[in-house]
């Protein structure tokens, strides 16, 4: 009886055991699965290491603390090239521009060339308003009112004519072809097809023969120039001369600099008669 009452005690002791067990295996988990999960937790990382490191490689975006900042591309570096080279060339059109008909070219290294100039001549000035007083003298003193109309509007054409043709003399100007200097025309240049006949360009093709630039007409090299051409030239802008720069006592080689100006820009504006 006693071992049997002992029997008993120990299962009563067995069943009030197993919930606290059950209890103690949920809060102690099995060795294995905490490994499991600490191998998820490295995996997990090594994922977000390997994304920070994909971003870091993107060319165009780096994470930064507060934002993403863009990075240049090679395109962006293309667009800057053409907006610098597009403001260079602007620059050379702002300088003081000479019209005038090319005379001839010196063989030399620095490539003088002369240009005759239209420059106002004073004596025709006043051989010009002699006649003007003149011919309106003798308009008045016509009797006839319709005769006068007609007079004084054929006066008034003859004398602008003679205002843009006949009080100028030509002047030469001895320049010099600067560094960098551009030449362009115009006129596209003059091709002929298998027939011999001459090629009508495309606009398409015009556009591409102008290129990428602001500057006018069509790109040419320098042989392009010839005695009797009509071209504009550009010269530097000047910049706003210091008073220190003012009061410098010149030297020969500034009057030198000053009769021999240095053209940046050259464009033919009227081919020789009969070129072409």
């Amino acid at each position: 009886m006693v071992s049997f009452a002992r029997v008993i005690g120990f299962f009563a002791i067995l069943v009030l055991l197993l919930p606290n067990l059950a209890a103690q295996d949920k809060k102690n988990p099995d060795k294995d699965e905490v490994k499991k999960d600490e191998v998820k937790k490295d995996e997990v990382k090594k994922d977000d290491l390997k994304k920070d490191e994909a971003k870091k490689d993107d060319p165009k975006t780096v994470d930064t603390k507060d934002k993403k900042e863009t990075v240049k591309t090679d395109d962006d570096k293309g667009k800057k090239k053409d907006v610098k080279k597009a403001e260079s060339e602007e620059r050379l059109l702002q300088g003081p521009k000479i019209t005038g008909k090319l005379k001839r070219f010196e063989n030399n290294p620095a490539k003088d060339f002369t240009l005759e100039i239209p420059v106002v001549d004073q004596q025709k000035v006043a051989k010009l308003q002699q006649w003007k007083t003149q011919d309106l003298a003798a308009i008045l003193s016509d009797g006839n009112i319709a005769n006068r109309v007609n007079r004084m509007a054929q006066h008034n054409a003859e004398y602008a004519r003679k205002q843009n043709t006949e009080i100028y003399s030509a002047k030469d100007k001895d320049l010099r072809v600067g560094a960098g200097c551009r030449f362009r025309s115009k006129f596209p240049p003059v091709e002929y097809d298998d027939k011999g006949k001459l090629k009508k360009w495309t606009s398409n093709q015009l556009a591409a023969l102008r290129g990428n630039s602001k500057l006018p007409g069509y790109p040419i090299e320098f042989d392009a120039l010839k005695p009797d051409q009509f071209v504009e030239v550009y010269l530097p802008k000047q910049a706003n001369a210091t008073p220190a720069a003012k009061n410098k006592k010149k030297t020969d080689d500034d009057d030198l600099i000053a009769t021999r100006p240095e053209a940046v820009f050259i464009l033919i504006i009227q081919e020789v008669p009969g070129s072409k």
